[in-house]
């Protein structure tokens, strides 16, 4: 996520200025699990800091950050106000952020050189590649390919299996993840699997696959439903290289089993609540991804008022969207009083702000600017507090905790500890809860009689009154004595077979 916020910026100041690298390394050795070394060294009794400084080595290219220390180094274009970043590297997955200028170019390829010297790993300058802004001047990819011996690579790169892309997003970004599903899927005899085996395939299997690419970045609609079509031709099974008919909606399928459906869970619902997660892990933690968008977006305004404007991130836009649903789910405890005042819901009726019209609720002002010796100023409160609110605010008792941040509770779980379970369960459309479905799902019932009831009680079943609609001749029904048509009436209730076994049962 915050290689693709940086990237977002490319064009700032200016086309040329500003270069990603995208490196691949050579030896083979460097697919080690570094973590696992980390382990072993320290049961081998290795000191801390001995440890630590192999860690750094060979884990986090350190190096790269003292490129700040020189004068004549220029780094990628950042908000001055935020963390300045040239680099971010995961294992072996290296990705570095550079001015285009050939001083600064010429400084990264040394540091690079001294680290394959220090590390005994070599990059691989033939995989190894960069990209620019498409309207960079031509001698920018020139001297970077003079310089560095990279070549130059179209939008998107790829960057811990997810497209980082310059300007929109596309839906050929993202054709690798639909081609890996529909290997997947060709690599399955799904005529050898009964409803239950490809049922348990969708639900742990295809709908784990783009888990991982929607938690850093939302795909496109049209990618979920190319992937939602997959799934489904997969469960309802084909013939002969054909698909079969789909007896139910994937709509009706993707609710719970008490409310109708199967179970499964539709993507665009699990999308939204890990953009809802997003925004919690934003407002929640001090992570490095954080405080760049609070310099990049929110420097002058709380990020509970900012609003999206045309030309900022897809991230941002989503996290905008969406973040009035998750604040009214976020409640602060008050510690050392560092959440805000006016914007932050500590008293449980949501936002101070939204309870006057003053002047004074755009302020960033937080709560502890509103304490005296651990415990509320009441001259402050009473002073520029909503005269309504003001009983309430000094009847909230907390326990002064110096140093220690005040700590939002999500109050969709008991533990007060974001879950996307919580969040799917709350967001997704709901229906009336039928008894007779929990009946029919019983545990101790086989899934295939359990899905044939299921598919009866929605006359879901090839019979005559269904296949006429196709232009199949009627037929007449096999297992009665006396002739009738095959009709889902007839065979369940009406017909001489269930006449006879309505007798016995």
């Amino acid at each position: 996520m915050l290689a693709q916020e940086i990237i977002h910026g490319i064009k700032k100041p200016k086309e040329g200025d500003n270069v990603v690298i995208k490196l691949n390394m050579a030896k083979a050795y460097d697919r080690v699990s570094w973590a696992y070394t980390y382990l072993v060294m320290r049961k081998m009794g290795f000191s801390v800091f001995f440890i630590e400084m192999i860690w750094r080595i060979m884990s986090n290219n350190w190096m790269l950050n003292k490129l700040y220390l020189n004068q004549n180094y220029q780094g990628f274009h950042m908000e001055p106000r935020g963390p300045q970043i040239n680099h971010l590297s995961f294992a072996d997955d290296v990705i570095i952020f550079t001015s285009g200028q050939r001083t600064s170019i010429q400084l990264i390829m040394k540091t690079l050189t001294t680290y394959e010297q220090v590390s005994n790993q070599l990059i691989n300058r033939d995989k190894s590649h960069f990209m620019l802004h498409v309207d960079s001047p031509q001698g920018i990819a020139e001297m970077l390919k003079e310089e560095a011996g990279f070549t130059q690579k179209d939008n998107p790169i790829n960057y811990l299996g997810c497209p980082l892309y310059i300007g929109g997003q596309r839906n050929i970004y993202y054709s690798h993840l639909v081609d890996k599903i529909a290997k997947r899927i060709s690599g399955w005899q799904a005529t050898m699997l009964n409803f239950g085996g490809r049922l348990t395939i969708v639900k742990h299997v295809l709908h784990s696959i783009p888990i991982h690419t929607m938690a850093a970045i939302s795909p496109p609609k049209t990618t979920l439903h190319y992937i939602k079509r997959l799934t489904a031709d997969l469960f309802w099974g084909r013939e002969k290289d054909k698909k079969k008919y789909h007896w139910a909606s994937w709509e009706n399928i993707t609710f719970p089993y008490d409310e109708g459906g199967l179970g499964v869970r539709h993507l665009n619902d699990i999308c939204n609540s890990l953009q809802y997660k997003q925004w919690w892990h934003f407002r929640s933690t001090n992570s490095l991804w954080g405080q760049f968008l609070k310099a990049k977006y929110c420097h002058r305004a709380n990020p509970v008022v900012k609003k999206w404007d045309t030309g900022q991130s897809l991230v941002w836009k989503y996290m905008s969207n969406n973040k009035s649903q998750v604040e009214e789910h976020i409640i602060w405890k008050i510690n050392s009083g560092t959440c805000s005042f006016w914007w932050d819901n500590w008293l449980g009726e949501g936002p101070l702000a939204h309870h006057t019209n003053e002047s004074n609720r755009l302020n960033n002002n937080t709560i502890s600017q509103y304490m005296l010796n651990g415990g509320w100023n009441e001259t402050m409160v009473r002073q520029h507090a909503p005269p309504l609110m003001i009983p309430k605010i000094l009847s909230i008792q907390f326990q002064f905790q110096e140093g220690v941040a005040d700590q939002p509770i999500w109050k969709l779980t008991d533990n007060g500890k974001f879950t996307c379970a919580s969040t799917w369960e709350n967001i997704i459309t709901k229906r009336p809860k039928i008894k007779l479905y929990s009946y029919i799902w019983h545990r101790h019932i086989p899934f295939k009689v359990s899905f044939l009831l299921w598919r009866a009680l929605r006359r879901k079943l090839p019979t005559n009154d269904k296949t006429t609609t196709f232009g199949v001749p009627l037929v007449k029904c096999s297992c009665c004595i006396k002739a009738g048509w095959d009709t889902i009436d007839h065979i369940f209730v009406t017909g001489h077979f269930a006449n006879h076994f309505w007798q016995y049962h």
